[in-house]
């Protein structure tokens, strides 16, 4: 794989995994967003760009955003069952996002040192 690429799939996985179309979408920037309801009243802002390899995830509590999350050097977003998984690599750390549909949407980040 190129160091430079981001393998995403395509847009109908995506909107079976979130049950929705993109809110927001952008297809010559490379850009789609994703609002999802969760559990016991959150709900979680996905949003994904192919060009600039990155991914933020700004969960929600009703209206107020409670953590907001962004990451670079995406190198592979990818659907297993009911999860979404995106890794991230850098010289130093291996990063990876989780997001599991039947858990409510949280998503869970982790970082691990490489050197």
């Amino acid at each position: 794989m190129n160091a430079h690429e981001f393998q995403v799939p395509d847009e109908h996985e995506l909107i079976e995994f979130f049950g929705t179309e993109a809110t927001e979408r952008a297809v010559d920037d490379g850009y789609w967003c994703y609002e999802v309801a969760g559990a016991q009243g959150t709900s979680l802002r996905f949003s994904l760009n192919l060009y600039e390899r990155s991914v933020q995830t700004e969960l929600r509590i009703g209206a107020v955003p409670i953590a907001t999350v962004s990451h670079e050097m995406a190198t592979r977003l990818r659907v297993e069952g009911g999860q979404i998984r995106c890794e991230f690599v850098c010289s130093e750390c291996r990063t990876t996002l989780t997001i599991n549909a039947a858990h409510g949407y949280m998503p869970v980040w982790s970082t691990l040192r490489t050197k």
